[in-house]
């Protein structure tokens, strides 16, 4: 979910950041006493809850469909909230943030639309560069990498995701589903 997440908070950025120099309505918001800093960080603090707000509503959806399937326990297993709640809290929340301040630091920098777009589908190339190399089941037909280039690019995947993976390679089906 965190990889469509890149092009919503990506049109969302470019929307709303770049509305107030266009309307030329920041003169008046720096006129008043609120510091730009504040302003800036209010700015990526709210850009950063709608997006979060986003995966979080999907996630919810997900538990929901899981509560309210029409099969019988025995086959769909059991279920608990945190199943759900920390992988959106602990991989999710991260590269909303991350994709986030990339975006409105493009915006500011650039002032211009297209270079925030480019840097939405940059993102997301280098997301799909990282499932690649960390062996994601997210690529079908990726060969196993060596533990050594798992290993270097498990610390400089900022999504996380290589991480993830080079801890996780060596579980049971049985741990993949319980731990």
């Amino acid at each position: 979910l965190s990889l469509a997440s890149i092009f919503s908070i990506t049109l969302t950025v470019a929307q709303t950041i770049l509305r107030e120099p266009e309307s030329r309505i920041d003169a008046i918001i720096y006129a008043t006493p609120v510091s730009k800093g504040t302003y800036l960080f209010t700015r990526i603090a709210s850009l950063a809850s709608v997006g979060f707000l986003s995966l979080a509503v999907a996630v919810a959806g997900l538990y929901l469909a899981h509560i309210l399937a029409w099969q019988p326990g025995d086959k769909i297993g059991s279920y608990a909230f945190m199943h759900y709640a920390w992988p959106l809290l602990v991989l999710a929340l991260p590269n909303v943030l991350l994709c986030t301040a990339i975006l409105c630091s493009m915006a500011w920098i650039t002032g211009n639309k297209l270079m925030v777009y480019v840097s939405g589908v940059l993102i997301y190339i280098l997301y799909i560069t990282g499932s690649i190399f960390s062996n994601s089941p997210l690529i079908a037909g990726t060969a196993p990498a060596s533990p050594e280039a798992m290993l270097v690019f498990a610390r400089l995947d900022p999504f996380g995701m290589a991480a993830f993976f080079e801890q996780t390679r060596y579980w049971t089906a049985l741990e993949r589903n319980t731990l």
